[in-house]
């Protein structure tokens, strides 16, 4: 919930997937002067017509907290309106380590692409 007494923040994360079936490592921190993270967005392709979907072979984590399973498919973190519900998380920001392992399980066609992670994060306004 936006208010008044809220800013947003969005760190872009862009992870290069070079193989199909290849693992590839999530691995890095929030900012630390921003509060919680509140959503998640994740995308290989801006377009949806064009979106590859990806996998985690090892969850998704926040501070250490699990967010989305082995096999959960990103396309539930598309940026669509019915996705929503799947992409809002509500975990400290503050420093906190992101992590978990992606796959592309595209049997054909693949071309090498890069995935973008977008977390959405918040603070409070402190007035003084």
């Amino acid at each position: 919930m936006i208010t008044e007494n809220v800013e947003r923040f969005y760190q872009k994360k862009t992870i290069p997937i070079k193989a199909a079936n290849q693992d590839v490592v999530i691995d890095f921190d929030t900012p630390r002067e921003w509060d919680r993270v509140v959503e998640v967005i994740i995308y290989g392709d801006a377009n949806y017509v064009n979106n590859r979907n990806c996998q985690f072979t090892q969850p998704f984590k926040i501070n250490n907290t699990e967010f989305y399973p082995v096999d959960f498919d990103t396309y539930l973190l598309f940026p669509r309106k019915e996705n929503e519900r799947y992409r809002m998380v509500n975990e400290e920001a503050n420093g906190s380590k992101v992590e978990g392992k992606i796959v592309d399980p595209s049997v054909t066609g693949f071309a090498a692409y890069e995935l973008t992670i977008v977390l959405v994060l918040e603070r409070d306004i402190r007035n003084g």
